[in-house]
């Protein structure tokens, strides 16, 4: 991160400040006074008045883009982050994590074991959509927000810094590939039929009488037999 980085950031974050406030367009002055004021400074000062004009900037812009600007500029950024902060994905493990600590299911060919057996293939291929529906979402944020993103990458400040540690998400996004985001989406469609496949026979066998109804027919025809 250089001063020349941050000064980039300062000036952007000055554009955008509302104009509606007087108490922010007080704060756009000032910044903006430092900013020109710098070049100014003598030497044996200028790396302490860089430190706190580097510090004042993005002392602002992380806590006033919410209520400095309009709207946040990464607002859409932001909104991807707070979902993937719930989802808390960690590559390796089951999604619900429903046999953690338990044996796997039998490879056996009962009803039981080809129930949990599903549960199981059901539990990594969805969670392998969410995360496909996470970094889809993270790449039309970027796509919309890449000015500011790219600015703020030089000052260490990527809003989408926690996105960019899952495997399926891109280093470098190419934003002059017109198809990137089309074949994203034909992924996310193609993952979401092979679980629509993998329910089908499921479906298909669910039983007319719900089982609860039949294991009480069941044992009232037992009884009869018995008093018969």
């Amino acid at each position: 991160m250089t001063i020349s980085d941050v000064i980039s950031l300062g000036q952007k974050i000055v554009e955008g400040l509302r104009k509606d406030d007087l108490l922010t367009q007080w704060m756009a002055h000032h910044v903006a006074e430092r900013m020109a004021g710098l070049k100014h400074v003598p030497a044996a000062s200028l790396q302490q008045a860089e430190d706190d004009l580097s510090a004042l900037i993005l002392r602002l812009w992380e806590h006033g883009r919410s209520d400095a600007f309009d709207e946040d500029p990464t607002r859409l950024s932001a909104s991807v982050v707070r979902a993937v902060a719930k989802l808390d994905p960690e590559p390796g493990e089951p999604y619900f994590r429903a046999f953690g600590f338990v044996p796997r299911p039998a490879r056996t060919g009962t009803e039981l074991d080809e129930y949990l057996r599903l549960a199981l293939s059901l539990d990594s291929q969805v969670r392998r959509l969410i995360l496909s529906l996470v970094t889809y979402a993270a790449a039309l944020a970027e796509d919309r927000e890449t000015e500011w993103i790219q600015q703020l990458q030089k000052v260490n400040a990527d809003p989408l810094l926690l996105i960019r540690d899952l495997s399926s998400y891109p280093v470098d996004v190419n934003h002059d590939q017109p198809d990137r985001l089309d074949a994203r989406k034909q992924s996310i469609a193609s993952q979401a039929a092979a679980i629509r496949d993998l329910l089908k026979p499921v479906a298909r066998r669910a039983p007319s009488t719900p089982t609860s109804t039949r294991l009480r027919q069941r044992s009232i025809d037992e009884d009869e037999e018995q008093t018969g």
